[in-house]
């Protein structure tokens, strides 16, 4: 390009007997076009011609061409400005301000000194605001990234990928909007301690409420209906185990084995096998298999294969334990592994290992 934009500062700007500083000179923008009559030695340009209120280089202003330039000047002419800053001798240098700040504002006219205040305060809360905006942003969109790779794995299944993408995203606003809050709140405890006080205390019950919620959803997941005493899982093949909460029995008589099922065995099975055991023995069972079934929900596959195994070794519910173990190894991968269980607890007349055999073979 023959010529660039420039800016041209003039050396002394003075306000009456003062001079400007070179801060508050930046901050005169009431600039004007200047009109093109009033420049001087455009002859020495002879491919310039004069067209509206700028300078045409090229060969017509009408059908503009690539390399064509087209120049205007802008000029602040001298006016009246009101500035709020600290006299230093014949000039004006920014007031230091004890929270930190400076103070060196211009406004052109004559406007009163409070005004000029309030407008800074109120620029000073608009971008105050925008700036909490943006923190609240980049939460949001640093806890969407870190849940990403969830919805990516969901989209395996066509439509699961944008309903696990919908829940990470609702599930990230609900983490990112307490954070952005107790963040703001901190900050404000200072300075206005009553609304700081305020939205802390709203940040912890909004975090509160987003904690329990997760805990009741959980313990809802991990809950056993008491209707009846059935159980489904699922397998294709040896692609994998879908196990799910196994039903208790409606009524039991008192003293009777509980268990709180996670599709690993048959609670009615347990039961019968319990009441024949001596008390010692059935309480062991029971704890054993309370564990392996907290574990197994944990994803605690080999300490939930211990437990199952200990009940196994002890003399336990072999029929039960097997196929519970079964379940936890196929979880692992252990493919030849559960598959054995399975068998030996088959042949002890669990019909649930037997039904899954039967749908491998298939």
């Amino acid at each position: 390009m023959r010529y660039e934009s420039d800016e041209f500062t003039a050396s002394e700007v003075t306000l009456g007997e003062f001079m400007l500083s070179r801060s508050l000179v930046g901050k005169i923008n009431q600039s004007s076009v200047l009109p093109v009559a009033d420049l001087a030695n455009i002859e020495d340009i002879p491919e310039a011609e004069f067209h509206g209120s700028s300078i045409y280089l090229g060969e017509d202003p009408s059908l503009p061409q690539i390399g064509d330039l087209r120049i205007t000047y802008h000029v602040v002419a001298p006016t009246e400005v009101s500035i709020v800053s600290s006299q230093s001798g014949q000039t004006f240098e920014p007031y230091q301000a004890a929270a930190g700040g400076t103070i060196d504002m211009l406004e052109p006219g004559r406007v009163d000194a409070g005004m000029m205040f309030r407008q800074a305060q109120q620029s000073n809360v608009m971008w105050t605001w925008i700036y909490r905006l943006g923190g609240f942003v980049l939460m949001l969109v640093g806890m969407a990234m870190i849940l990403r790779p969830l919805s990516v794995a969901g989209d395996v299944i066509p439509f699961l990928g944008s309903v696990v993408g919908a829940g990470t995203g609702i599930l990230s606003f609900l983490i990112a909007a307490p954070f952005a809050c107790l963040t703001i709140a901190v900050a404000w405890l200072r300075y206005r301690p009553a609304i700081g006080a305020s939205l802390l205390f709203a940040a912890v019950v909004a975090a509160g409420i987003v904690f329990m919620l997760s805990r009741r959803g959980k313990s809802k997941s991990t809950a056993t209906p008491a209707s009846s005493d059935t159980q489904t899982i699922q397998t294709d093949k040896y692609a994998g185990l879908k196990s799910e909460n196994v039903d208790q029995a409606a009524s039991r008589p008192s003293g009777q084995l509980n268990s709180d099922g996670i599709g690993l065995a048959d609670s009615a099975k347990i039961e019968q096998t319990a009441k024949a055991a001596p008390d010692s023995n059935r309480i062991a069972t029971n704890d054993l298999l309370k564990k392996g079934q907290n574990y197994f929900l944990n994803g605690q596959y080999d300490q939930a294969v211990m437990q199952f195994s200990k009940i196994i070794d002890t003399g336990g519910n072999r029929k039960v334990a097997l196929y519970n173990r079964g379940v936890a190894l196929f979880k692992q991968n252990k493919k030849s592994a559960a598959l054995q269980d399975f068998k030996q607890a088959a042949k002890l007349g669990n019909v649930k290992a037997q039904a899954i055999l039967n749908q491998i073979a298939q």
